[in-house]
């Protein structure tokens, strides 16, 4: 009986245990597939105007975007680490609407208890030219909230000119911002 509990030891449970070491190891440090930024840090500035029930808005900024290195995401292993400010907002998403009761567009046969149109002037990896953050570009977003949600905002979802004029009367009359800058990637090294 000792014999066979050993085998199966053997083979199954220190197997798994080598695996899950040799993953943690390669989580903790990298895979080795890891790169740095050449240009770490920029400003891009730029700038919106709408109208909105007969009213000019005008949203002019500056993106300052910075790479911080890699965070650890757990078994997944080390992934980028982007900071983004506005240099003169105070928020990074600028509300444009916030309304209650509201028809989703998305989903017509749901009504959200409140929803929000924002400005989402784009992420520091989309700017920095990070190709993996290719679709993170300035966006507006619309997020919805059900009458049974708990607790804040679910996740955003993108928006045209065209839905935000059509759906909330947002007229997008100018839309400038930044191009993303061509930017090389290094291999990080693992010190």
């Amino acid at each position: 009986m000792k014999k066979i509990i050993c085998v199966f030891v053997f083979f199954t449970i220190l197997p798994i245990l080598i695996f899950v070491g040799i993953w943690g190891y390669f989580a903790c440090v990298g895979w080795g597939g890891m790169y740095e930024p050449v240009i770490t840090e920029g400003e891009f500035p730029f700038r919106f105007v709408y109208e909105l029930n007969g009213e000019i808005f005008e949203i002019e900024d500056v993106v300052v975007v910075r790479f911080n290195g890699f965070v650890s995401d757990g078994i997944w292993g080390l992934r980028s680490d982007w900071g983004a400010e506005l240099r003169y907002g105070e928020s990074f998403r600028h509300t444009i609407l916030r309304d209650e009761n509201v028809r989703s567009i998305f989903h017509p046969d749901r009504i959200y208890a409140e929803i929000e149109i924002l400005l989402c002037p784009g992420f520091p990896g989309y700017y920095l030219g990070d190709p993996r953050n290719v679709g993170a570009r300035p966006r507006l977003e619309h997020r919805g909230v059900s009458p049974f949600y708990n607790g804040g905002f679910p996740r955003a979802r993108g928006l045209t000119h065209e839905q935000a004029y059509e759906y909330f009367g947002i007229n997008v009359l100018v839309w400038e911002f930044s191009e993303p800058i061509e930017n090389r990637f290094v291999r990080r090294r693992n010190d």
